[in-house]
């Protein structure tokens, strides 16, 4: 189970990289939004998963998620942000 968040966050991350590539604000901005709400209710497990797979520290993913709960008055509106495009997270 650990394994597939942390393979849908990947995925997903990708997504927001490409509508932002495409031009689609609005969008990139929605879907960082949902990933920024996955890493904060991400396990021990699936944020050291993520981690391994980053090639980075446990404690800088933890960090990370630190810094979205202090942060997430700024991003979690973005979560009501209607989609501009048929740009959806299926």
């Amino acid at each position: 189970m650990a394994a597939d968040l942390v393979s849908y966050h990947i995925q997903q991350s990708q997504k927001a990289n490409i509508a932002n590539y495409n031009n689609h604000p609005y969008d990139a901005s929605k879907l960082r939004a949902q990933g920024n709400l996955r890493l904060v209710i991400m396990s021990d497990t699936e944020l050291q998963q993520l981690a391994t797979l980053l090639n980075l520290s446990y404690s800088d993913i933890s960090d990370v998620v630190t810094s979205l709960i202090d942060t997430s008055d700024i991003w979690v509106t973005d979560l009501l942000v209607p989609w501009e495009t048929t740009f959806n997270t299926n």
